[in-house]
């Protein structure tokens, strides 16, 4: 969930594809120093951890995922529409603009 609340975070900012690299979507962002820290701690602990293992969720980080889904919410992009025709004009538009970046 932190991934893709970045890189919903980036889109809205930059208006461009987030890299694919989670280190530079994080270099990219100014995340604030107790989110930095967090995201630190918890690197560490998956640095060492298996690929299956389960850790104990960086609760100061939910927060921070949860303003990028929120955000993303309240955008223009994710507006409801009964209107066919407008939303699949969005949809080209958005696909276009990444497509041709």
């Amino acid at each position: 969930m932190l991934r893709a609340g970045l890189c919903v975070r980036w889109t809205m900012e930059r208006e461009t594809m987030p890299p694919t690299a989670f280190v530079e979507v994080r270099r990219g962002l100014d995340l604030g120093r107790e989110a930095d820290e967090a995201i630190d701690r918890l690197l560490a602990i998956k640095e060492n951890a298996r690929e299956k293992e389960r850790t104990v969720p960086e609760t100061a980080l939910l927060p921070l995922v949860e303003d990028c889904f929120a955000a993303l919410e309240r955008h223009p992009w994710c507006r409801p529409s009964n209107d066919i025709a407008s939303a699949r004009a969005d949809l080209e538009r958005i696909f276009r603009s990444f497509a041709c970046a």
